[in-house]
């Protein structure tokens, strides 16, 4: 029986980028005794773009939940076929999370070079999108509204003085 490696297709280039990973498969495959099974989703899965023109609030939240029980049930079929690997593209990251909360799945890289290697192990509760958050756009105040206007400001916020701190991209640069 061959190696069966699973496809999960996801809007935006998902397409484009499904049909490239497939012709590389067939090309490092090409000399495996027997092949390889590819295993395709049937289903299209959202991505955050595709998502934000879907509505808001309750539809949003109803795709994301479609989306996750079908993908964890892909996972889960692929599993019992004996899949090694899925290839994934771009998909929206709470129903990531929360098939990988359900799974009890981690996300593993592994890194080698001449003097050693190291595995990263990322586990499934990390970021905002872990689990059942909840988020929706505050609403817009009206642009003749004092609430659509910021305040004056009468002294500089702290960390616009020079080295006074403040907020950064992690790497000292605001």
């Amino acid at each position: 029986m061959p190696p069966v490696v699973g496809l999960a297709v996801g809007h935006g280039t998902g397409a484009e980028l499904a049909e490239v990973f497939t012709r590389v498969l067939g090309v490092l495959t090409r000399d495996h005794p027997g092949g390889v099974t590819l295993v395709r989703s049937p289903r299209r899965y959202h991505s955050y773009h595709s998502l934000r023109g879907e509505g808001a609030g309750e539809q949003v939240a109803a795709l994301t939940r479609e989306d996750t029980d079908h993908y964890e049930e892909f996972c889960r079929s692929l599993a019992a076929r004996g899949a090694g690997a899925v290839f994934r593209t771009a998909v929206n990251a709470q129903s990531l999370y929360l098939v990988r909360q359900r799974l009890k799945a981690v996300k593993v890289d592994a890194f080698t070079a001449d003097d050693g290697e190291a595995l990263l192990v990322r586990d499934e509760a990390q970021g905002f999108y872990t689990g059942t958050n909840r988020h929706t756009p505050a609403p817009s105040p009206a642009p003749w509204s004092s609430a659509a206007r910021p305040p004056p400001r009468s002294s500089p916020t702290p960390w616009s003085a020079p080295g006074a701190g403040g907020p950064t991209d992690g790497r000292g640069r605001s």
